[in-house]
């Protein structure tokens, strides 16, 4: 865990080739130690740079890697987390139906709610909201995904998920152009 925090932190650096030669590593040892886990991880976090930089062919190489190892073991949340990271790679490459990206967000969403895996149920349902707005023009939708995840996230308590829920509500008046409203999240 801490060697993918590490990896994580070059990828915030802009460090790239370290973050991508510790996550190579790592599915090396997870072989070598048969965790599964680790190498899926690994897996979605290289799907995840290869997007950001716009190759997709190996993005999308590295996340079916992450969902096949995932489904292999049962790891239901690396599951969700991978399904949910694949609808925004299908979303910025155009490979895929709006009906499509967003069935697969509420897949990922339905396997949050059944592990009451509240950062994953506000982070998705902002996903949600941000891509009917962004995408499809349906702010009444937009908003109403948004809304659910400003509730779970005031009602788990955690100061992370607060404050995801506040970002996702910003994110949302600043796109409808109400900058006070936004202002109103961002700052608190």
């Amino acid at each position: 865990e801490a060697e993918m925090l590490l990896a994580l932190v070059y990828y915030h650096k802009n460090n790239f080739d370290k973050a991508v030669k510790i996550c190579v590593d790592l599915i090396h040892k997870g072989g070598k130690r048969n965790s599964q886990k680790i190498i899926a991880r690994a897996h979605r976090e290289l799907g995840i740079h290869y997007i950001l930089r716009r190759n997709f062919k190996i993005g999308l190489k590295y996340f079916n890697n992450s969902l096949k190892i995932s489904h292999n073991i049962n790891d239901k949340s690396s599951i969700a987390h991978s399904t949910c990271v694949l609808a925004w790679y299908y979303a910025e490459s155009n490979y895929a139906s709006h009906h499509k990206i967003v069935t697969m967000f509420e897949e990922g969403l339905k396997i949050h709610e059944e592990l009451e895996n509240s950062r994953g149920r506000v982070g998705t349902n902002i996903d949600l909201g941000y891509y009917h707005c962004w995408a499809m023009g349906e702010v009444d939708k937009s908003l109403a995904y948004n809304q659910n995840a400003h509730e779970i996230a005031n009602n788990s308590g955690n100061i992370l998920d607060m404050g995801l829920g506040d970002l996702g509500m910003g994110m949302y008046y600043k796109f409808m152009g109400d900058y006070k409203k936004s202002d109103k999240y961002f700052k608190r």
